[in-house]
């Protein structure tokens, strides 16, 4: 609407939605006054004002309304398309709405209009990288134009199911993305939630138990998730493998992304950092660079799990999540056991930081 307000069919999708108080028979009202002026709905809402066919009650809500269409009209001429989408949620308290609902379905919408932001924010990525600016347009003309079966070949492919649709299959080889947590398993970390953990534990081992000679399983060090960038330890999931039957194996490949051009990665004359376009070295930890395409090497630190203690504090281990008063939440990255106990923490918007473990509390 806020693009093509000429549009009858979104509008009459959104007036009363979350509800305004505008019903049946003042949008009946509104669309037979369009009809008489050879106008659309939204051209209508300003003579609708003046109708003698409608209500002093209908007639105000009829205003806020046109009030806050038009408001997001002129922001969104000039405001970036993330922005804009979030000031939406918010302004015509559609993300309220749902809060307040707060049943599985509501929770639902709520993280798919977060994965909506997350695409916009791709999006403005590539236009950046393409030396464009990103527009609301933009975007709509993207996600209109660019289906998937476009870009389908006559040649052989990858199909993808979920783990509820593998019940009952089995296949030679599986392939398992996302083993983290906060992806898998999403339910169950809470204090209170051990029969969603359960849950989410039998689905894992539906899923590992697909495989009928080799599987694969792979979880990301960082990732996009409801628009927002997670640093997730490996699935509490993956410890119960057993060790003898696991080869653990890291990839540290350059940081590409559909999204943005290679080009636009490039590394420092020392070659000691590889650096996003749109990050800071404030942002986020800098990678070491890359060994060259294809080698491989063991992570051996990426399941430990050995606590450690100085006896008057809590246990830490990799992955703990800890509270510091001056850096806020943060991730355990390496606990080192010297004179004192000392951690290396990774803090959103500070970085790596090595701190002594008296100063930190279990988040």
């Amino acid at each position: 609407m806020l693009i093509n307000p000429r549009s009858d069919v979104d509008l009459l999708r959104i007036i009363n939605v979350p509800a305004r108080g505008i019903g049946t028979t003042t949008i009946d009202r509104i669309m037979a006054l369009a009809d008489q002026k050879q106008t659309s709905l939204f051209e209508a809402l300003e003579p609708a004002l003046a109708s003698l066919d409608l209500g002093s009650a209908a007639k105000k809500k009829i205003a806020a309304f046109r009030s806050l269409m038009t408001t997001l009209m002129e922001v969104a001429a000039t405001e970036r398309p993330s922005d804009m989408a979030n000031r939406v949620l918010e302004e015509t308290g559609y993300k309220k709405g749902l809060s307040e609902e707060d049943t599985a379905e509501s929770d639902a919408r709520l993280e798919n209009l977060a994965e909506l932001v997350g695409s916009i924010m791709e999006y403005e990525m590539e236009a950046q990288a393409a030396g464009e600016a990103p527009t609301l347009a933009g975007y709509l003309e993207r996600v209109t134009l660019s289906a998937d079966v476009d870009q389908m070949k006559d040649e052989a492919r990858l199909v993808m199911m979920t783990v509820h649709s593998a019940k009952g299959l089995e296949f030679r080889a599986v392939f398992l993305t996302g083993m983290e947590d906060e992806v898998f398993p999403y339910k169950g970390l809470a204090p209170g939630e051990e029969e969603e953990l359960e849950e989410e534990r039998r689905l894992a081992y539906v899923a590992l138990t697909r495989a009928r000679e080799r599987l694969y399983v792979s979880h990301a060090g960082t990732r996009m998730l409801f628009g927002q960038t997670r640093y997730n330890r490996p699935s509490r999931f993956l410890l119960h493998l057993p060790p003898g039957d696991v080869e653990q194996v890291v990839t540290r490949a350059v940081p590409t992304s559909r999204f943005v051009d290679r080009g636009s990665y490039a590394p420092s004359r020392e070659g000691a950092a590889w650096r996003h376009p749109m990050s800071s070295a404030s942002a986020r930890p800098a990678p070491s660079p890359p060994p060259p395409p294809g080698e491989r090497y063991i992570d051996r630190e990426a399941f430990d799990d050995t606590a450690h203690s100085d006896g008057a504090g809590p246990e830490l281990h990799r992955g703990s999540r800890v509270r510091h008063a001056r850096f806020g939440e943060g991730e355990v990255r390496r606990v080192e056991q010297s004179t004192e106990l000392m951690v290396v923490a990774f803090f959103p918007g500070w970085g790596e930081k090595k701190i002594l473990a008296r100063f930190l509390v279990q988040a």
